[in-house]
């Protein structure tokens, strides 16, 4: 008892004996596995995350709002996205569906989307069920008058992977998925621009 006594004494001696630099390192390791573990059981049940982006237009809302809306003219706008096929429902009403094809990198998939909220100008949210991507996500815009000619346009979509792994990783992808929503408000913009919408 007395000899794993002395040993376990020694060991400690060793762990003080130790530079800044070697306890420093251990410390990194202790940390960068912990912040690993507690990532692993929190992506169970959550993993869900939100992008954003925001952006202000020369227009009102209620020139901006049919760009938003009805589908023939958020393809033109909506990074990745190719077509919209409609399902049933009047696009500009809660509970209308259609499907969306997408395309990133030479990959094309298909998702099924529906209207949950809708207030003219002001909000439009969808909910997208992806079969190939394997994730859920919610698409959200929203359209806020800052002053005459001018709206402060919100585009939100909150991110559910459904496979662990992906959920686990999602952070690599999620700075990409938010210059994805920058290239789709820069390309409304253009769109308003080049229309022949006016605002005075």
């Amino acid at each position: 008892m007395a000899e794993w006594r002395n040993k376990s004494l020694v060991v400690k001696d060793r762990f003080q004996d130790w530079g800044l630099f070697h306890k420093s390192v251990v410390i990194f390791f202790v940390i960068l596995f912990s912040a690993a573990l507690a990532r692993g059981v929190f992506v169970v049940e959550g993993g869900t995350y939100l992008i954003k982006a925001e952006q202000v237009f020369s227009f009102d809302p209620e020139q901006i709002n049919p760009w938003i809306v009805e589908s023939e003219n958020r393809v033109r706008w909506q990074a990745e996205v190719t077509d919209f096929l409609k399902y049933s429902g009047d696009e500009r009403k809660v509970g209308s569906t259609r499907r969306v094809d997408h395309r990133r990198d030479g990959e094309e998939w298909v998702s099924f989307e529906q209207t949950t909220e809708i207030e003219p100008n002001k909000l439009y949210k969808t909910v997208q069920a992806d079969e190939v991507k394997l994730e859920d996500r919610s698409f959200e815009v929203t359209m806020q008058s800052v002053n005459s000619c001018q709206t402060k346009v919100v585009i939100k979509e909150i991110i559910f992977p459904r496979r662990y792994f992906d959920r686990y990783w999602a952070f690599l992808d999620k700075s990409q998925r938010q210059k994805r929503l920058k290239v789709s408000l820069n390309a409304l913009d253009r769109w308003l621009q080049t229309s022949k919408t006016k605002c005075e």
